[in-house]
């Protein structure tokens, strides 16, 4: 008999296996899972050729066994599957052996004689005297942290669900901004029509649309990619921008999240309100760059990871284990 074992929220419940079994947040599943990363079909275990199959339905976090993610793999007793904050035990006991071949051999003729001669009884002895272990000593080592180990700790010591921001919220940060930059521009143009104003009003429009693009564009990548990963107006609404893993955002990613924001308004604006109705919030422009927006309570309050002390690697924000050592942080 093959089953999960899943804990969820400290409590453990047992899943017995059949031919399919389907793990996600939507209430039609086998495994019905509340963590907030599980995706509403997330993955899935199916019986093939007599093993068990773990297989990843595409789902928008992923699917780690025993740490490592996975899209497609055969399950032993012992794997450990991670979705979210959830951990999923396969187990699979061994199946018994059949009565029926031994009461077959019994019921040979001569089979039960030839068995006495072969294996004659034996007079039973008194066990022999245990002697009473002796005390060793035993230089036991420090403990190793591996990776496996670290990975496997990480669950149940680190949060992963982000406050993603919603839609109305990043308007606001957006029409903040906007007013920073739109005034300062308003006054500009007029005194430079004022100034040039032989000049072709069309080319001189024109060369100020580019003008104010450009400042635009720099200033919300700029911003966006520094230590505190927000504009002037995300931080009023305490938000800001990271990339899929919690980091700081680099200064390339942050330009061509602003630079596709022209597909995001090239379809009446629809890629903008979809970050209020997609799971983490995100617009189109958020998906192509590889981003989130979420609040700034719920990263650390220095905005960036610290470099562990023992490995010096640079952990992604938000876990208190380094991933590399499984050291801890701070």
């Amino acid at each position: 008999m093959a089953k999960l074992v899943v804990r969820e929220g400290g409590a453990d419940r047992t899943i017995v296996l059949g031919a399919q079994v389907t793990i996600g947040r939507q209430p039609d599943n086998r495994v019905v899972l509340a963590d907030v990363n599980a995706s509403r079909r997330h993955a899935a275990v199916v019986l093939e050729n007599g093993r068990y199959i773990l297989q990843d339905l595409g789902s928008a976090n992923g699917t780690f066994v025993n740490g490592a993610r996975a899209s497609r793999h055969p399950l032993v007793t012992g794997d450990v599957v991670q979705i979210g904050a959830a951990s999923l035990r396969f187990e699979e006991e061994a199946p018994p052996a059949d009565p029926a071949f031994a009461s077959t051999l019994l019921g040979v003729p001569g089979f039960a004689e030839t068995r006495e001669a072969i294996l004659p009884a034996a007079t039973p002895r008194p066990p022999a005297p245990v002697p009473a272990p002796r005390p060793v000593a035993v230089a036991i080592p420090a403990p190793v942290a591996s990776v496996a180990a670290a990975q496997a700790l990480l669950p149940a010591l680190e949060s992963t669900a982000f406050a993603y921001a919603g839609f109305w919220r990043r308007f606001a940060a957006v029409l903040i901004d906007g007013i920073l930059l739109g005034v300062p521009f308003a006054v500009l143009q007029r005194a430079l029509f004022g100034l040039l104003g032989g000049t072709d009003p069309k080319a001189l429009a024109l060369g100020f649309a580019l003008l104010q693009g450009v400042v635009t564009l720099l200033y919300f990548a700029r911003w966006e990619s520094s230590v505190s990963g927000a504009t002037l107006g995300k931080k009023v609404l305490g938000i800001r921008v990271v990339d899929e893993s919690g980091a700081r955002a680099g200064f390339g990613k942050a330009l061509g999240r602003n630079l596709a924001k022209i597909v995001s308004g090239a379809v009446c604006g629809l890629g903008y309100l979809v970050a209020a109705f997609t799971l983490r919030k995100r617009a189109w422009h958020d998906s192509l760059a590889g981003c989130l927006v979420i609040k700034a309570g719920s990263m650390p309050s220095n905005g960036a990871a610290s470099a562990c002390r023992a490995c010096g690697a640079v952990p992604r924000l938000g876990i208190s284990y380094c991933t590399q050592c499984g050291q801890r942080l701070g």
